[in-house]
């Protein structure tokens, strides 16, 4: 009997061993999702963008100090991780990886100066923009304020948006997404162009879908007044055709405001993209033309002027990034074929002056620099008081959006011709702390424009 009891004790024993086992390692998770770094789900055709309080802004206008800002990093397509069983972080068992869409209310931002990722928090009972990828935006008002337009909910282009939101920061360290509706709309487009000069916004180019003639490339131009993105109310605002682009329609190019030299006035840069030919190869495969040239929009006169390179330009490519640092438009990386091999995309830094109207390679600097990619996001920023281009996300190839789309951050800094890794790609559920859970499962952290960062 006693051995019986023994017996009995031990397996009592021993579940209670293993049921404290359980809780133990249920702490030690809830721990080290509360206290290891954070980082967004791994995505491509994203947004970058630096933006900055209004009451930081004018505190940075009227002290002239450095201007280090936040850079938030948000929408396009990627994973996250689903629970499918017995939770094993260690051996990477129990989850599995989803493809999905991003939805704003995912927006994240990273502290260059402490190098931390955090969840934006967002107004409680406030709506953003649905889940989307090839959608873009662009900062206003001193970059305190980001406008979105477009983009596509779909794989293919049944899917297109041609809805426009207003990100602005709120009172108490928050933030909200806020709708625009104006008049005379453009139609629904991605891998299109938005971007703002002083007084307006501007939307190019893209491509669009009809039930009944499918998918077909844009060429055109579409300004409205920036007030419409201030005002509560913004019905009586109307969209306002500019002139077309005067070449072959294209899609996945990239545009860039810039100052003419002689300060009359704004351009916008457009450069890279490509068409689909309707020829087929010999393997009957779709055969596409990509572009590098470059074409500049006069605001001020409505037209297109198309700049003929001296031979030193940037390969043509789709699906790259581009912005403004100082007063030059900067490229990055982009896809120049449609096949899934290595040598389909590029890692090469370019700029083009308005001043002397040529294009310039950047060296590849010393040390480690980002694998060559497409669909990244790409920005300008400012580091340590240093101008540079920060890029982040996209997808390397050889791979897949399930295998190779990354959230690493780097900047390039053109005074110094080399790249700094910022954060490195962290792609997995301990990484990116189980992104199909809700936002407020776990602690918030400081925010570092004094709001707070809901970790994950």
């Amino acid at each position: 009997a006693m051995v019986r009891r023994s017996g009995t004790a031990g397996l009592v024993g021993l579940a209670v061993i293993l049921l404290l086992g359980l809780v133990i390692s249920e702490v030690v998770l809830r721990v080290r999702r509360e206290d290891a770094p954070v980082f967004p789900p791994c995505r491509k055709s994203l947004e970058i963008h630096a933006l900055r309080p209004p009451g930081e802004a004018a505190a940075a206008n009227e002290s002239g100090a450095s201007d280090t800002r936040s850079v938030f990093f948000f929408g396009g397509k990627g994973f996250v991780w689903q629970r499918t069983g017995h939770l094993d972080v260690s051996k990477g068992k129990g989850w599995k990886k989803k493809v999905t869409y991003f939805g704003m209310e995912d927006m994240w931002q990273f502290d260059p100066t402490t190098k931390i990722w955090l969840d934006t928090t967002l107004e409680p009972g406030t709506s953003a923009p649905s889940p989307r990828w090839k959608f873009t935006a662009a900062t206003f008002d001193e970059d305190t304020r980001l406008v979105l337009f477009g983009g596509c909910e779909t794989l293919e282009a049944n899917g297109v948006l041609n809805d426009m939101w207003v990100f602005e920061f709120t009172s108490g360290g928050r933030a909200q997404w806020r709708q625009v509706t104006t008049e005379n709309i453009p139609p629904p487009r991605r891998g299109h162009v938005t971007e703002v000069n002083k007084t307006h916004v501007v939307v190019f180019g893209g491509k669009s879908f009809d039930p009944k003639r499918g998918p077909y490339v844009l060429k055109d131009l579409w300004t409205l007044p920036l007030e419409a993105l201030r005002v509560g109310d913004a019905t009586g605002f109307r969209w306002t055709r500019g002139a077309d682009l005067p070449a072959i329609p294209r899609w996945g190019s990239t545009g860039v405001v810039l100052r003419k030299p002689d300060g009359t006035g704004d351009v916008l840069g457009l450069f890279g993209g490509r068409r689909y030919k309707k020829t087929w190869g010999y393997r009957r495969e779709a055969v596409y033309k990509y572009y590098n040239d470059l074409f500049l929009y006069d605001f001020a006169m409505d037209n297109w002027t198309h700049l003929e390179s001296d031979g030193t330009s940037p390969q043509a490519r789709d699906h790259h990034g581009a912005a403004r640092v100082g007063n030059d438009m900067y490229v990055f990386g982009g896809r120049v074929n449609p096949t899934r091999a290595a040598d389909a995309t590029l890692a090469d830094v370019w700029s083009w002056s308005p001043e002397t109207g040529l294009w310039t390679e950047h060296p590849r600097g010393p040390g480690d620099a980002p694998a060559p990619r497409f669909m990244p996001g790409v920005a300008g920023m400012e580091l340590d008081g240093e101008r540079g281009l920060a890029i982040a996300g996209g997808e390397i190839l050889p791979g897949s959006t399930k295998l190779t789309t990354v959230n690493d951050f780097w900047v390039y800094l053109p005074a110094e011709g080399r790249w700094e890794l910022l954060s490195g790609t962290q792609c997995g559920p301990q990484d990116t702390m189980y992104t199909d859970r809700p936002h407020d499962m776990f602690a918030a952290s400081p925010a570092p424009w004094g709001g707070a960062g809901g970790g994950r």
